[in-house]
């Protein structure tokens, strides 16, 4: 009778287990076009960005209270160059640093009576304001954020340095600028800053 008993529970187990491993076997049906559906992750810097970056217009900010998890909202600065925020509305945020804007939100919570000495941090989580554009004989030619202020001879590092067959010359066109400036590459690696540019939002470089 135990033996019957046994035989009848090491059965069962058995069933469940191969149920378990169905189960995490199963595999989304695939889309329309035949592949599986991929959730594709929302862009963000590479890297934290500094708390200098000035905020523009459709960069993503998340903000939060350290210490506390009631507040945290992560939030996109409006065309009218607002975000939207629990407990205090629209707060300005385009044309602000960071850290300008961790310290109007905490006046915003000390003057509303809602927090006596909040520490408000605001992080970077998405870049489309500042940008420059990269094109040519490089690693990977694009759009580039600017999570902070770069000289030339770094954004030509980010994107792979020149390619095989490129110039040994780099041109940087300024937004509005009608003519491009000629850098050499070799002056760029080795020369001093005044020979390496800073790069500015809207520039274009081949």
């Amino acid at each position: 009778m135990f033996k019957t008993f046994n035989q009848a529970v090491l059965g069962l187990g058995i069933a469940l287990f191969a149920a378990v491993v169905a189960h995490a076997q199963v595999v989304e049906p695939p889309s329309p076009g035949g592949s599986p559906q991929v959730s594709q992750p929302s862009a963000a810097p590479a890297a934290p960005v500094d708390s200098s970056y000035v905020l523009g217009v459709g960069d993503a900010v998340e903000i939060g209270l350290v210490g506390r998890g009631d507040f945290t909202s992560r939030v996109r600065v409006s065309t009218d160059g607002t975000i939207l925020l629990p407990l205090i509305g629209h707060i300005h945020a385009s044309d602000r640093t960071v850290i300008d804007l961790a310290d109007d939100v905490r006046q915003a919570l000390i003057k509303g009576g809602f927090y006596s000495d909040p520490v408000v941090r605001a992080d970077v989580v998405g870049i489309s304001s500042r940008y420059v554009t990269v094109l040519g004989n490089v690693g990977t030619p694009g759009l580039l954020p600017l999570d902070r202020n770069y000289r030339l001879s770094e954004i030509l590092a980010k994107v792979g340095g020149r390619g095989g067959s490129g110039a040994p010359y780099v041109l940087l066109t300024r937004a509005g600028a009608p003519k491009a400036e000629r850098f050499s590459i070799d002056k760029l690696a080795a020369g001093s800053e005044d020979e390496d540019p800073i790069v500015h939002a809207g520039d274009k470089i081949f």
